[in-house]
């Protein structure tokens, strides 16, 4: 959601440095830690959107990179829309990762 806002200002870089923080501390360094290679499919599913949501900032590589998986452009997809997003799963997720840093 802040990355659209991001986009929608036309504040790019703010969006790059969003995309970043997602990728290294919430994906690579949290949530990884959680599955440990249990689901490739929601890594795919990640990968696919943080691709997707780069695209326009980094459109030769994230174009390279979305071929290799999906065998088509990424620049003929769509963002996720912010109304599909499900905040009570958010929510969940937040419970869980203060449960786990308690642990």
């Amino acid at each position: 959601e802040r990355v659209l806002e991001a986009y929608n200002s036309y504040l790019y870089y703010k969006a790059c440095s969003l995309l970043e923080d997602f990728v290294i501390n919430e994906f690579s360094r949290k949530y990884l830690k959680y599955v440990r290679g249990r689901s490739k499919n929601v890594l795919r599913t990640i990968l696919l959107d943080v691709l997707r949501i780069m695209a326009p900032l980094i459109p030769h590589y994230s174009d390279y990179l979305y071929r290799e998986f999906e065998g088509k452009s990424v620049h003929l997809e769509r963002f996720t829309p912010v109304e599909e997003i499900d905040y009570s799963l958010l929510k969940e997720h937040e419970i869980l990762e203060d449960v786990l840093e308690t642990i």
